[in-house]
């Protein structure tokens, strides 16, 4: 879960004049982005690159849902990350007007939470992939569950932060002369502020720990009839893949929800520092995210040693 329902403005500015008990200093956060997202966007070019032209990579059925997620994710480190690091570095918001605060609003709720509802539904597609897959040889059923679902869930992810960032009906607080954009309306509203806090973190949160570890514990239930069926290589690269995703999404999304828990259900004062340095290290799901895509995919990993094996081979014939 990121820090936008309770902490939008504190995650994006904060320098020692406006918040004078950060925990984590802004010079400091500016360096830790500054030192992951370039080589984060070249390992999202070649992913995505990869699976597209490699075919069969561009075919395989789990990698339809990946790919959303990577896009989506990238959203947030090619434009939220980089605005983020101008604020850290020179105490000022990029561009000084409302429509600029709703836009960079909108690709931080959008892009942290869509990945990870993504996510979610992945981990439910996994076991369908793996232990249903009959299913899928039902055109009906492809097209539905397959190909629709995650256009589906992009859609309402679009259409509700479009609706309660551009088009709620509610005053938003304007702090452009400090150099802020304070927070978007609609985490004061109790309906639609509640929603995103427990079904678009909380829930797919919860949602992710049940069937990774229900996957988990079926594939080890498994292994042996597993290992003995022809497509055991496919499933273990669909396995492995998933797990890794899941798990560096709960490495910081369950301690948050944790946290959130206590901050919601008592006046402990260390919930809010916590919150903080939690909603900080959010960034860098998206960061980390190509890199556990590029170690977890086989195909990707097999055509990186075919190129570094034929570079070598040229050097030996060039040398002999």
């Amino acid at each position: 879960m990121s820090d936008i329902n309770s902490n939008l403005s504190d995650n994006f500015y904060d320098n020692e004049d406006y918040y004078p008990d950060a925990v984590i200093p802004g010079t400091v956060r500016m360096i830790l982005l500054i030192a992951f997202i370039i080589p984060s966007l070249l390992c999202y070019l070649f992913v995505i690159v990869c699976t597209l032209v490699k075919k069969s990579l561009r075919s395989a059925p789990n990698n339809y849902v990946m790919l959303f997620m990577l896009f989506t994710s990238l959203l947030v480190v090619g434009t939220d990350i980089p605005w983020a690091i101008y604020c850290y570095h020179q105490y000022t918001v990029l561009i000084k007007s409302p429509m600029f605060c709703l836009v960079w609003w909108f690709i931080d709720a959008f892009g942290l939470y869509t990945s990870q509802v993504l996510t979610a539904w992945a981990t439910l597609e996994r076991h369908i992939l793996i232990f249903h897959s009959h299913f899928y040889n039902r055109k009906r059923v492809m097209i539905c569950c397959h190909y629709l679902a995650p256009i589906v869930l992009l859609l309402y992810m679009l259409i509700f932060y479009i609706y309660v960032i551009f088009l709620l009906p509610c005053e938003t607080r304007w702090q452009l002369d400090g150099n802020l954009c304070y927070e978007p309306c609609y985490f004061s509203d109790y309906v639609f502020g509640l929603w995103e806090t427990i079904l678009h973190g909380m829930i797919t949160t919860i949602f992710i720990i049940i069937f990774s570890s229900l996957l988990i514990i079926r594939v080890c239930r498994s292994r042996r009839r597993l290992q003995q069926s022809v497509h055991w290589g496919k499933y273990r690269r669909m396995f492995f893949q998933l797990i890794s995703i899941s798990a560096l999404y709960l490495s910081i999304n369950f301690p948050i929800c944790i946290v959130y828990i206590f901050h919601y259900t008592s006046d402990l004062s260390w919930t809010y520092a916590s919150i903080q340095v939690l909603s900080f290290l959010n960034y860098f799901i998206p960061l980390l995210l190509p890199f556990v895509c590029l170690t977890s995919r086989g195909g990707i990993v097999i055509s990186i040693k075919q190129i570094l094996k034929r570079q070598k081979n040229r050097r030996v014939d060039i040398h002999s």
